[in-house]
């Protein structure tokens, strides 16, 4: 606790604080808030749409490309980070990789964005079943089974 009575003279504060002024902005003086440049905007979406984007996602688990698909939600979770259809397709990419801890986790945050989200309860349903009884008739729910579309 002798650090607490240890006081930094002004004069010193006034040195460091006048060098990091000089060094961010060339100068001893800080800038005015007009002369101070404005901050990046934060960059939009810039891809195809976000339910686009997921379905490349579902289309690519259908073809077994695994990368792509982590691919794809990496891209997705951007700006779906908390959406139930990203994480269920980010649960099914975990258990297809064998990582069924975060698997679970994902079906569950997004049970918990939505728990009407049939397909995430689905899954978790199954993962249950696979670790309880070994065995599961429950198929892969990727949230898009009510579309016609061809395997």
């Amino acid at each position: 606790m002798r650090w607490i009575n240890n006081r930094i003279p002004v004069d010193g504060l006034d040195a460091t604080r006048q060098s990091v002024l000089e060094r961010l902005f060339g100068t001893a003086k800080p800038p005015t808030p007009a002369e101070t440049p404005p901050l990046p905007k934060k960059k939009e979406w810039d891809g195809p749409g976000y339910q686009d984007t997921l379905n490349q996602a579902r289309s690519a688990f259908r073809r077994d490309a695994l990368d792509e698909v982590e691919h794809v939600l990496m891209r997705a979770g951007v700006i779906g980070n908390d959406d139930p259809a990203y994480l269920n397709l980010l649960g099914i990419l975990h258990e297809c990789r064998g990582r069924k801890r975060q698997a679970r986790k994902a079906y569950g945050r997004a049970i918990r964005q939505n728990s009407q989200y049939a397909p995430a309860q689905q899954n978790m349903r199954r993962l249950y079943e696979l670790a309880t009884f070994g065995r599961t008739w429950q198929p892969v729910a990727l949230g898009d089974e009510h579309l016609n579309h061809k395997p």
